[in-house]
């Protein structure tokens, strides 16, 4: 019997573009835009300003897009602002069932994105299994 664990991480791995519905496909790309703009406001708020100057006095390879500004950062690094970016303001996005998962996810997603380019349908496969 498969526990819970393994039944998740099965899935995370053997998720492809081609298996997803386009209604979630739809649902994500709306939710991609809406974090993408509320973490754009959220660069430019107190917090994001000082998590920008956290970002920028602590380096870190300069693979990362932190979103709003001209920094480049690791990959964590980039998650964590653009994660804080995303709350800042505190417009979530909220869907049924009631869940904001995506300012959490799509940074964390982006990041590692950055760092193997994959294509648009594999980066939405990526922020599905994330979600």
């Amino acid at each position: 019997m498969q526990g819970n664990t393994e039944f998740i991480a099965r899935f995370v791995t053997d998720l492809k573009y081609e298996s997803i519905p386009q209604e979630v496909v739809d649902r994500a790309k709306r939710q991609i835009l809406d974090v993408l703009g509320v973490a754009l406001a959220g660069s430019t708020q107190p917090v994001g300003k000082i998590v920008a100057n956290f970002v920028q006095r602590t380096g870190g390879t300069p693979d990362c897009t932190v979103w709003g500004t001209k920094l480049r950062s690791s990959a964590p690094q980039a998650a964590f602002a653009n994660g804080i970016f995303s709350h800042a303001t505190d417009y979530d996005d909220m869907w049924l069932p009631g869940a904001h998962p995506t300012g959490v996810t799509f940074p964390a997603t982006l990041a590692g994105a950055e760092a193997v380019h994959p294509s648009g349908p594999q980066l939405l496969a990526a922020q599905g299994a994330a979600y």
